[in-house]
């Protein structure tokens, strides 16, 4: 035998007749090792920046003329509660009003409402505030949830409304609670001249599939939710030939700004913006939306189209540098 070989000999043998009560603490040890490494492997994969920031990897990244033939397809699915017409409505410009704090005390409506179509999400109200935000309302688009909130104000007198367009009324998941909402707001509004638009299902599939391939995520395995400004843009794409966003903050802002008060809505009692973008970024467990995603998904599309941001606004060729698009 070779003394390396007895080396080896001798050190096994040590190690074999170590007392019982260094044996167990030896493997008492390699068992905490063992978990403590497969923690923390766990942890980094959960919380690393990849996975806090969905959307950095999309599947197939449309172009602008197929961004625009999905628009219209998904457009179509849109049909007039009344007359079972599809949505069809153009404007040369419009306004997309977001109902984020940014929109405080900026002075904005007139410059909204400048616009030929003025475009607003769910029960974000106008009266009160079109200093801030406008007075005219075009089209509202609604997620089936917010329709309770619905208030006279928000659609008729000064807060007139044209069109509402309504999407999640279709999905089997909850197609009866949702259309006894969307009933009973019919019949309060049946005499007032408001044109009401349902999505069917497939055109919220449409929507999902899209938002999935564009942010290159699985919504199902990420607990991801597509925001009602999801639906808003891509409608305002069909509808519009160009569009102004006003109120959104870009993607980065909150990292720019963490000390930032403003509110995540204009109006009402909201917690604040950012806070709510990061837990809502974060959140995996329970599903939440993916704002900072959507984002960095609505920039994809302006440099293709002919999008701009105000109140802020957003500087696309610096932002395409900070996150590595050309």
């Amino acid at each position: 035998m070779s003394g390396h070989d007895q080396q080896a000999s001798v050190c096994c043998v040590k190690v074999m007749t170590l007392p019982k009560w260094q044996m167990k603490y030896l493997l008492l040890y390699s068992v905490i090792i063992m978990l403590l490494v497969t923690f923390y492997i766990s942890w980094d994969n959960l919380h690393s920046p990849s996975k806090r920031l969905l959307g950095t990897h999309p599947k197939q990244p449309l172009g602008g003329s197929k961004l625009l033939e999905l628009a219209r397809e998904i457009t179509k699915d849109y049909i007039r509660v009344d007359s079972k017409e599809s949505f069809h409505h153009h404007c040369n410009n419009c306004s997309v009003v977001v109902s984020s704090g940014q929109l405080l005390d900026k002075a904005a409506g007139r410059e909204i409402d400048q616009s030929a179509c003025v475009i607003r999400m769910n029960d974000a109200p106008t009266v009160g505030y079109s200093v801030d935000v406008g007075r005219k309302s075009t089209l509202r688009v609604v997620c089936f949830k917010s329709l309770p909130f619905l208030k006279g104000a928000n659609l008729i007198g000064r807060g007139k409304t044209d069109m509402v367009a309504v999407w999640g009324t279709e999905n089997p998941h909850h197609k009866g609670r949702a259309t006894y909402m969307l009933r009973q707001v019919l019949k309060a509004y049946e005499r007032d001249p408001i044109q009401f638009y349902s999505m069917k299902n497939e055109g919220e599939t449409k929507v999902a599939e899209l938002f999935e391939d564009e942010l290159g995520i699985d919504r199902v395995k990420t607990n991801t939710w597509v925001s009602t400004g999801v639906f808003t843009m891509l409608l305002a794409i069909q509808m519009c030939d160009s569009i102004t966003v006003f109120g959104m903050a870009d993607e980065n802002h909150c990292k720019l700004h963490p000390d930032s008060r403003i509110p995540y809505h204009y109006y009402g009692r909201s917690m604040l913006e950012c806070e709510m973008y990061r837990q809502h970024q974060e959140e995996f467990e329970l599903g939440s939306h993916r704002f900072l995603s959507e984002k960095t998904l609505f920039r994809r599309w302006a440099n293709m189209l002919d999008i701009r941001f105000r109140y802020p606004h957003w500087n696309l060729t610096q932002l395409n540098a900070a996150n590595g698009q050309a």
